[in-house]
């Protein structure tokens, strides 16, 4: 081609890009569901249950903010960055065939785009668990490691540098 098509070129090869990750995404009910209407509004719906059931339980706001945070870190660690593969393909009608089978959940949420207002609403949401954690701990120096520890568990396999990475080997298979 020349010079002058090569924005043509590049435009009809991010066109592609685009097509073939709606179609990943389409493919893999895995995921897709984190992109409907409302699944923010319910992950954040259930954070508050959570931390409303502690509230009932007698929990103070320190200990519930302390719990809601070091859990939902542990519990979205293991769910989005430990477990690999799509289990739902036992149950799906169209069946991924392995594809996802050594990706996490947050490697194939968005088809792998980094980025995306999913991802950043994702990795979000520990920060503030975070921050509501030592507010209500009154800063306590020692509680604000533990949590920092918790939070770091959870930002830094988010980070685009760590996509399909597997730190000493660990979760390779």
């Amino acid at each position: 081609r020349v010079h002058g098509d090569s924005r043509i070129f590049f435009v009809d090869m991010l066109k592609e890009c685009a097509s073939a990750s709606n179609l990943m995404e389409e493919e893999n009910d895995n995921t897709k569901w984190f992109s409907d209407k409302g699944a923010w509004a319910i992950f954040v719906v259930g954070i508050i249950v959570i931390r409303v059931i502690l509230a009932v339980f007698g929990a103070s706001a320190a200990v519930a903010w302390g719990l809601l945070h070091t859990g939902h870190a542990v519990g979205t660690f293991i769910a989005f960055h430990w477990l690999k593969g799509s289990p739902l393909d036992s149950v799906s009608a169209s069946s991924t065939q392995g594809k996802f089978d050594d990706l996490t959940w947050w490697e194939q949420l968005d088809s792998g785009i980094q980025w995306t207002n999913n991802k950043k609403f994702l990795a979000l949401v520990p920060v503030f668990t975070f921050f509501a954690a030592v507010h209500y701990a009154d800063y306590h120096p020692l509680l604000v490691i533990v949590h920092l520890i918790f939070l770091l568990l959870v930002i830094i396999p988010k980070l685009p540098s760590l996509y399909r990475v597997r730190l000493f080997g660990i979760n390779e298979d």
